[in-house]
């Protein structure tokens, strides 16, 4: 059964255990294998939803959007998104599209923040960040939030979730984070945001 651990105590911050299956990690890893992945790109944001994207050297891995995923990685992400959903008291339609990023030995993403860019957009600010580990690197590839020095390791199996937001609805800069480089094996995730206001049909 998942089970919650809220790291700080004000919530801001919560990681969920076992929340994807042993059985949906392998599944989903099953499909990325051959979903169209290429060099991940940085938004540089410009207040809508089509910011352009670049090339960094803040950021190394490998990207997939969900428009290349397959059928049967939607099934699977349907269901876990009716549970996040329920988690997190919202709906299936305020979460964007899900990205699935790899990382290989030395692949990381350095500190950046997920809010402050999207107030105006018509499903406002990305209100939290949501995080899937579908695979467990031998060392490295933590979650690290500088500001508040705490650092989430990455696991299969277990879901890492934020807030970006303060109580006034502006962007929570104490909540600037890296993905931590890989040192062996590999991490696989799958994030999304959830939008204040609803993004999808």
């Amino acid at each position: 059964m998942p089970s919650t651990l809220d790291i700080l105590e004000d919530k801001s911050i919560a990681v969920v255990n076992d929340f994807i299956t042993p059985a949906e990690c392998t599944a989903m890893l099953r499909e990325l294998e051959f979903t169209h992945w290429a060099d991940s790109a940085v938004v540089k944001y410009i207040g809508d939803e089509n910011s352009p994207a670049y090339f960094s050297a803040m950021r190394r891995s490998q990207t997939s959007g969900q428009v290349w995923f397959s059928d049967e990685l939607n099934a699977i992400l349907a269901g876990i998104e009716d549970r996040l959903a329920a988690l997190l008291a919202s709906t299936r339609r305020h979460f964007e599209e899900w990205q699935a990023t790899r990382y290989g030995k030395d692949d990381r993403f350095d500190y950046h923040v997920d809010g402050g860019n999207w107030e105006r957009t018509a499903a406002g600010e990305r209100k939290r960040s949501i995080i899937m580990y579908l695979d467990t690197p031998a060392r490295g590839g933590q979650t690290r939030f500088r500001a508040l020095g705490k650092t989430v390791a990455a696991k299969a199996g277990r879901v890492l979730i934020w807030n970006n937001l303060l109580p006034t609805g502006k962007c929570n800069f104490a909540m600037i984070h890296a993905g931590l480089p890989v040192k062996q094996g590999t991490k696989t995730i799958l994030v999304s945001w959830e939008r204040e206001r609803p993004l999808r049909p």
